[in-house]
């Protein structure tokens, strides 16, 4: 039972620490070139999770987070860990797999995820100003 709550919680110390990270990778960038019409700025990967606003009338910088996203991009890392860490495993003990219904199902989120992002980032709609 120790062993499980040290993977887990080294999995979601992993998890929020890349997620972090990733908050500082540039994803989108959205926005007008008219001058009244501010930037929107989106950061995270494979969810954009943060949004700095830049420019418009006022030039004020407000920085928002979006907690389901960051949360989705939490668990993304989390699962893209224990796949690495299951299959690592898996190769020192001759590949004797215990736990395949929970393999399989990281595996599926990670894809669907990695699925889900390029759709959305691919069919984003363009400005019509």
């Amino acid at each position: 039972m120790d062993s499980i709550l040290r993977n887990v919680s080294i999995l979601a110390g992993g998890g929020i620490l890349v997620t972090l990270v990733s908050g500082l990778l540039l994803l989108i960038r959205t926005g007008a070139t008219l001058p009244d019409v501010p930037y929107y700025y989106y950061y995270g990967v494979p969810l954009a999770w943060r949004q700095i606003v830049w420019g418009g009338i006022s030039m004020a910088v407000p920085s928002t987070v979006f907690w389901f996203p960051f949360l989705l991009d939490v668990l993304f890392y989390m699962a893209v860990g224990y796949v690495l860490m299951v299959a690592y495993q898996a190769s020192r003990a001759g590949w004797k797999l215990k736990s395949l219904p929970l393999l399989l199902v990281a595996v599926g989120y990670v894809v669907s995820v990695t699925a889900y992002a390029v759709w959305l980032y691919s069919h984003l709609p363009s400005p019509t100003f």
